[in-house]
């Protein structure tokens, strides 16, 4: 029962504390996406992802992942990222594509994500609505995904966000 109630104020705490948002002007080039991370102390957790999908859920660009899950940690550990991991179909993904996005797991604090506005292939995006993703993994199968919109081109635009709490079926 204790553990239940650590991992449920993990997952209150992280929701409290860990609402990301983005911001950006399109003559800028770069949108920065800053969300605040509190890193457990157990096994199997602090496992990030960072990506961005146009409006209607297809993939664009991983920003950034943490170095086992880059490297093919969901392949020993099927639960490391498995949103990021089938949205990008990272099983897929070239040396150079791992060696950009990955690194250390970040420690406990405020995270800064910069997208160039480019897609996979280095190309520049359209204009229009694009969604970022962050996907963390708390412990095992327990996990929670980030997700705002952010505006390119046309001005500084709304941005939204939420968060949705995944759990072990």
């Amino acid at each position: 029962m204790k553990t239940f109630l650590t991992t449920l104020f993990l997952l209150v705490f992280i929701c409290i504390t860990g609402v990301p948002f983005a911001s950006g002007k399109d003559t800028l080039g770069t949108v920065t996406i800053l969300y605040v991370l509190d890193r457990t102390q157990t096994i199997a957790s602090n496992q990030i992802a960072v990506w961005v999908e146009d409006d209607g859920g297809n993939y664009i660009k991983s920003l950034f992942t943490t170095k086992f899950g880059a490297e093919g940690g969901f392949k020993k550990r099927p639960d490391t990222l498995p949103e990021w991991v089938e949205k990008s179909s990272w099983e897929n993904a070239t040396p150079e594509e791992v060696d950009a996005v990955s690194g250390a797991t970040p420690q406990s604090g405020t995270i800064s994500v910069v997208w160039d506005l480019t897609d996979r292939t280095g190309k520049p995006v359209s204009v229009g609505t694009y969604v970022y993703k962050i996907e963390g993994i708390i412990s095992w199968k327990n996990r929670v995904v980030w997700q705002g919109r952010i505006d390119v081109g046309g001005g500084e635009g709304n941005q939204t966000r939420r968060s949705k709490f995944c759990c072990p079926s």
